[in-house]
């Protein structure tokens, strides 16, 4: 249950920096405001899952929908994270590997879901942090996959339009670390779950969205990598 809350504070914390960043906005010693009505909100109006659920979901002054992403995000990182250090057999230093990678991922899918961009001051640091634990670690590093990846990323950049720039440098920067196995399976399951979402729009007879984020769903397949 610790683990639970914990995780669920980060999370909250993670989807702060995550709205923010993108707008060049303070994350850090700004308070909390309401996105409707701009008013600051108190410290019981901030506890991650219990004041949105006490709140129903909306804003105690102007009554206005609270953007249902951050209720998500603390779901699924506190989940995350009582897995990861209450249940989970992997070695401390795996944990800490998984910490950096979903975090990574949780981050960048809450930007590319909201502003439909991979922000360069999200990634380039997480990127940084994670190949320097990858490489503390001693994991093993494809240089072939480096290599192809680096240049599709090349030519992606020049000739495809069907997939972000972003997306592509994702790929050069998390798929070398990963065994083709695993690269399959986080492709398999990001298409998936990407068409499986887009049909929903349909079936709903709702407007598909014109630019689908697809870093949410590349992170759905990384999860399983990671965990299974």
């Amino acid at each position: 249950m610790i683990s639970f809350i914990v995780g669920a504070v980060m999370g909250s914390f993670w989807c702060v920096v995550a709205d923010r960043l993108p707008l060049r906005m303070n994350f850090w010693s700004d308070r909390s405001r309401c996105s409707t009505c701009q008013r600051p909100l108190a410290f019981y109006d901030l506890i991650p899952i219990i004041s949105f659920i006490a709140l129903k979901g909306n804003c105690r002054h102007c009554h206005q929908a609270i953007p249902r992403h951050i209720f998500v995000a603390e779901w699924i990182y506190g989940l995350f994270f009582c897995y990861l250090f209450s249940f989970s057999t992997a070695t401390l230093e795996t944990k800490l590997v998984a910490l950096v990678w979903f975090t990574m991922a949780f981050s960048l899918s809450i930007t590319d879901w909201l502003y439909q961009i991979i922000d360069p001051y999200l990634l380039y640091p997480f990127a940084i942090i994670l190949w320097a634990v990858l490489l503390w670690q001693r994991a093993a590093f494809s240089w072939w996959t480096w290599l192809l990846f680096f240049c599709i990323y090349w030519y992606g950049q020049r000739h495809w339009y069907f997939i972000g720039d972003g997306d592509l440098l994702l790929f050069f920067i998390w798929f070398p670390w990963l065994r083709w196995q695993q690269i399959h399976l986080l492709l398999f399951l990001a298409s998936g779950t990407g068409i499986l979402y887009y049909l929903l729009f349909l079936f709903s007879k709702r407007q598909p969205p014109k630019h689908l984020p697809f870093v949410p769903f590349l992170s759905i397949g990384l999860s399983a990598c990671l965990f299974l």
